[in-house]
């Protein structure tokens, strides 16, 4: 891409926020397909920029970037822009303009063609929110949620981005201290002078594509969430039973509690546990559900069977509504995407593909005939954009993996 020819790049810049904000239609998905796969250089530019690890929105947002030297760079890459560079004004611009200004900055930077100058970090105050209370079931509307970020809705219906969320941010909520950390989430039982809520209210995390994020309860057990899930739990944890939601997949560490279980309903499933460390995995398009015990024991339930799954065992829900348990030779390996890896031993490629395709929002299409008779074992790095990510299958496999990143396929030959 010429970053000289500014009506080209205003159009590129365009196509590639219109894909940020779902906005391109069938010609403009092809016509930016196409300038991705004109040159290695566009491809691997256009992966950085939507990477979901990456820094795309917040670019012009972060306090500690001094936009005026990075400006002067793209003036000389885009002729005909002002010379000042107004530090402020990209924070009042509406999100589909901070993503236009966001890709433009990061095409020079991606191109070589510019350098960062960072301010040292300005201390900031605590900040505080008090969640106000309903007395209705939370309620919101999935156009609330930003796709490309992780997402918090609380009791009253508020989301809260919480990739925008400096460190140390807290929320009250009825008797609970919400505190976003560097780990991620802190629940933790604070003073209240007023009466609990009297029905059971909810909050509900949601990951984006390629990002995990972690919670930690009151009650001292906690979770990683993996990408592109939904995991709903109250809040607090109330009578005999603690009970949450999973759409996707998660990791749970549960704090013993005598006479109250620990309860994770996936699908048509519940994962019943008093202690101990254990992944689920639920995703929609997945084929029933898997339950991987690290440490202790879980009983599994489904409408006709129940099965009780111990240390190092795996247990699938097959389509004939029966589980099927198996002992694995590492079972950590179920949930190594928290540390930002997938661990395989002697795995299949039809085993290897789903849980790239999941961690990537991705789907896999087969061409007749594509198969492999190899066995990985090792580990692929899913903070890398996916098209590092496949040339590593590619290699151990043995076969071609093409990679549609506008319709977010993944086609094998």
């Amino acid at each position: 891409m010429n970053l000289s020819m500014p009506d080209e790049s205003d159009h590129i810049l365009d196509l590639i926020t219109g894909y940020l904000m779902g906005e391109l239609n069938a010609g403009q998905k092809q016509e930016l397909d196409q300038w991705i796969h004109s040159s290695v250089h566009n491809r691997r530019l256009f992966e950085q920029l939507t990477a979901p690890a990456g820094i795309k929105n917040d670019l012009l947002r972060m306090g500690g970037i001094d936009g005026q030297p990075v400006w002067d760079q793209i003036r000389r890459q885009i002729p005909g822009l002002p010379v000042q560079f107004d530090d402020n004004s990209p924070r009042r611009l509406n999100t589909r303009s901070r993503i236009w200004w966001a890709v433009a900055v990061l095409l020079v930077i991606f191109s070589g063609a510019a350098f960062w100058w960072m301010k040292p970090p300005k201390a900031r105050a605590p900040f505080v929110k008090t969640v106000g209370e309903c007395n209705c079931p939370t309620a919101f509307l999935p156009s609330m949620i930003d796709p490309t970020r992780v997402n918090l809705v609380l009791i009253d219906g508020a989301v809260i981005k919480l990739d925008e969320q400096r460190s140390g941010t807290q929320w009250l909520q009825d008797s609970l201290v919400i505190t976003k950390n560097d780990q991620g989430l802190l629940y933790k039982a604070g003073k209240s002078n007023k009466a609990p809520l009297a029905a059971v209210h909810y909050n509900t995390l949601v990951t984006p594509p390629g990002k995990a994020y972690y919670l930690q309860w009151a009650d001292g057990s906690n979770a990683w969430l993996s990408a592109g899930s939904v995991l709903r739990y109250p809040v607090p944890f109330a009578g005999n039973e603690r009970k949450v939601e999973l759409t996707g997949k998660a990791w749970f560490s549960v704090k013993p509690a005598k006479d109250r279980p620990f309860l994770v309903v996936a699908k048509e499933t519940i994962s019943v546990v008093h202690g101990t460390t254990f992944n689920v995995s639920a995703y929609p398009e997945e084929e029933g559900v898997k339950t991987t015990v690290e440490q202790g024991k879980v009983m599994v339930k489904s409408k006709n069977d129940s099965a009780l799954v111990s240390t190092g065992e795996e247990a699938r829900l097959t389509t004939t509504n029966s589980w099927q348990v198996s002992r694995l030779t590492n079972a950590a390996n179920a949930s190594s995407w928290k540390q930002g890896v997938l661990e395989f031993e002697q795995a299949s490629l039809q085993e290897v593909l789903p849980q790239v395709a999941e961690w990537y929002a991705y789907k896999v299409h087969w061409h007749p005939g594509a198969s492999s008779n190899e066995r990985m074992t090792g580990w692929l790095n899913i903070t890398d954009p996916i098209g590092n990510v496949v040339k590593a299958i590619e290699k151990n496999f043995k076969i071609r993996i093409e990679v549609d990143l506008t319709n977010k396929i993944l086609k094998i030959y």
